[in-house]
């Protein structure tokens, strides 16, 4: 099994050793017939990111054509879909930490779910200072396609983006991130598959969640990007979504 990790990196260079270390540790990689590239997608940053990443295997570093995470998530898909042996893409996010078991957690539930396109796992949430208030410690995302689309419908995220792994194809159906989006570009994508995809999470924390930001400005810019998105869609014939 060849997997695709999608790693979009602005101005990561304090912690993307972390992340990248949590990949190349997955227990998934142990077995020599399970490999992985590391789509590194550099985002126009200005610190000594490059430095940072030198030695890393399996690690294809370039740069986005333009700002913002939508069009450096773009930029990956580009690079991986010319890539034949990949079937499922992962995300991660540049200061972010996987479990060791992510992957094969995640792969075992695939290779026994087959009709499943995209599929999550709960996170847990960490303070990188005080100033950071936590919306709560512990994800408790749904776990079943019907219900995860139901939160969509309501306006709720459902799906943690770094915690994803979909099937290659789906880009195939409803093409890539919007790069309108500074904050949610993943609702975005989620809605746009209702329509096509099947949904599932995995009842289990295998993500450690960085907060740098106060999560309350967070989630209130979500709030209105969600709004915005929806407002699209309802008029989009390609993307018809139930009202």
């Amino acid at each position: 099994m060849n997997l695709a990790i999608l790693l979009p990196v602005r101005n990561g260079a304090k912690t993307i050793k972390r992340a990248i270390d949590s990949i190349e540790n997955q227990t998934f990689f142990k077995n020599l017939k399970n490999t992985y590239k590391i789509y590194l997608v550099d985002n126009m940053s200005s610190d000594n990111l490059k430095t940072e990443i030198q030695g890393y295997k399996n690690l294809i570093n370039f740069q986005s054509p333009y700002l913002g995470i939508g069009s450096a998530l773009n930029a990956g898909l580009y690079k991986i879909q010319n890539d034949d042996s990949v079937e499922y893409v992962a995300r991660m996010d540049q200061d972010d930490v996987w479990h060791l078991d992510k992957i094969e957690t995640q792969m075992d539930f695939l290779m026994n779910n087959k009709h499943i396109d995209i599929c999550g796992t709960q996170m847990h949430f960490n303070k990188t200072n005080d100033s950071v208030t936590l919306p709560f410690e512990y994800s408790k995302y749904p776990t079943d396609d019907k219900t995860i689309k139901e939160w969509l419908m309501n306006g709720m995220n459902p799906l943690a983006h770094s915690s994803i792994i979909y099937k290659k194809y789906i880009f195939n159906f409803v093409g890539g991130y919007d790069d309108t989006y500074k904050y949610a570009e993943d609702l975005d994508l989620w809605l746009k598959c209702l329509n096509f995809c099947s949904f599932a999470n995995i009842n289990k924390t295998l993500v450690e969640y960085f907060y740098e930001k106060k999560a309350s400005q967070n989630l209130q810019d979500r709030s209105t990007a969600l709004l915005n998105i929806r407002t699209k869609l309802l008029h989009d014939p390609r993307f018809l979504i139930a009202q």
